[in-house]
């Protein structure tokens, strides 16, 4: 009887929670270990029916009124004056045409023998070239399809 008791009187044990916050991973070995200490909790999705979602709560505007836009640039003057950024391309390829490296389909590098200062302005450089390319892409292909 003292047996039965024990079970019934048992309570559940309180899962704790992995702090994994302080951890330093370092290697994949190490992420594999730390990856088998989480408990698996085997929850349910929770399904969201259609009745239940709400696309929009309140009407949010994301552009300027026409009335407010007018005020400012009377304001301020005129509009290249309200929105002044910095040129993005490094000092160094400041001679270089972008759109012609992005026409040829070589690597900008095998092009040209101007490099930007660090590793980091030449990464910035190859993915503005890299965009450059896939904008010529879709208008070429308009152009070739027009009589």
């Amino acid at each position: 009887m003292s047996k039965l008791d024990d079970l019934l009187s048992k309570k559940k044990t309180v899962v704790p929670v992995l702090d994994l916050s302080r951890s330093n991973i370092q290697t994949v070995e190490e992420f594999k270990r730390l990856l088998e200490k989480v408990p698996d909790y085997k929850m349910r999705p929770v399904k969201v029916r259609a009745e239940e979602i709400k696309i929009r709560e309140k009407d949010y505007a994301f552009k300027m009124p026409k009335k407010e836009m007018r005020k400012l640039l009377r304001a301020n003057g005129e509009r290249e004056a309200m929105y002044t950024y910095a040129d993005p391309v490094p000092g160094e390829m400041k001679d270089v045409v972008l759109m012609e490296l992005c026409a040829v389909p070589i690597d900008w590098k095998m092009l040209t023998t101007l490099r930007p200062k660090n590793k980091q302005e030449e990464e910035y450089f190859s993915r503005m070239v890299e965009m450059g390319k896939l904008d010529l892409k879709p208008r070429l292909a308009i152009a070739e399809s027009l009589p």
